[in-house]
């Protein structure tokens, strides 16, 4: 049973949804980085994630601030290979060059401090390890929306991103992430080569030329990387079914808003009331 509360901005797995679809697919992203590795999932909140790595790492421990966080996740997730610990992102409780792999997904426009975390990640990897960090590009996640996330700290600009990666890294790659249905993720090498997106319906096309991303993911490393630069689509099993759903529930809606519907209702209402009397 899952009895963690629900802030409002931590995942809980309970449906398959966009943002579940978009944090999963960061996930499966990392899964082929982490085999074999000693991993630090940071902010693993409710710790599906983290379990999910302990599949093919050697051995993963998850750290959040919330104690509630981490009682619940020691309690809903046992493996050999996977704890979790109580920490901050600024301030964590391991001795340096202690991990192969950080993870990092949507932590960093939580605190103010990008500097001091960058930082914090850098120490706890070993010379040749890599970091895998996420967070949303503001000017689509926010300006273009005009959304106020309120657990957002500081966001931050792609430019941004970048210039606090080369503080502590010298090699990276940049992926770029979008929703369609599902979770695309994209090299920024093939970015706007390769893919073009295009939308409409029998009256229109949207010609959209590039992405635009709502979030961004880099793979740092202080040793030359050697991660394949293949795009990726992660949709949920049952996409098919909600799909289903949504395009029958429209067409109950639309029957009903017709004039034939409602005059048939209107006809049969007293009849409905005679049987619900007889009853």
């Amino acid at each position: 049973m899952n009895n963690l509360k629900d802030t409002g901005e931590r995942l809980m797995p309970v449906s398959l949804g966009k943002t579940a679809v978009e944090h999963l697919h960061r996930y499966a992203l990392s899964s082929e980085l982490v085999r074999g590795k000693k991993v630090l999932d940071i902010a693993s909140g409710e710790g599906y994630g983290s379990n999910l790595l302990a599949g093919f790492a050697e051995h993963v421990t998850g750290v959040d601030i919330s104690e509630e966080a981490i009682l619940h996740a020691s309690t809903a997730y046992k493996k050999e290979n996977l704890c979790f610990k109580q920490g901050s992102a600024l301030d964590l409780p391991f001795e340096k060059e202690t991990f192969d792999v950080v993870v990092s997904f949507e932590t960093l426009e939580h605190v103010s401090d990008h500097q001091k975390m960058i930082s914090e990640l850098k120490r706890v990897l070993k010379p040749n390890g890599i970091l895998i960090i996420s967070t949303p590009e503001k000017s689509v996640y926010s300006d273009q929306t005009n959304y106020f996330n309120p657990f957002h700290e500081k966001e931050l600009y792609e430019d941004e991103f970048i210039d606090l990666i080369n503080l502590e890294f010298e090699f990276y790659q940049l992926f770029y992430q979008k929703y369609l249905r599902g979770s695309l993720i994209l090299s920024s090498e093939g970015k706007e080569e390769t893919l073009n997106f295009y939308s409409g319906n029998f009256d229109r096309f949207n010609l959209e030329g590039s992405l635009e991303q709502e979030y961004m993911i880099s793979i740092c490393s202080n040793s030359k990387l050697t991660v394949r630069n293949s795009d990726s689509f992660f949709t949920n099993e049952e996409m098919d079914k909600f799909l289903i759903e949504e395009m029958i529930s429209k067409r109950i809606k639309k029957i009903k808003s017709g004039f034939r519907y409602r005059l048939v209702d209107f006809l049969f209402m007293p009849w409905d009331l005679i049987k619900g009397f007889k009853k």
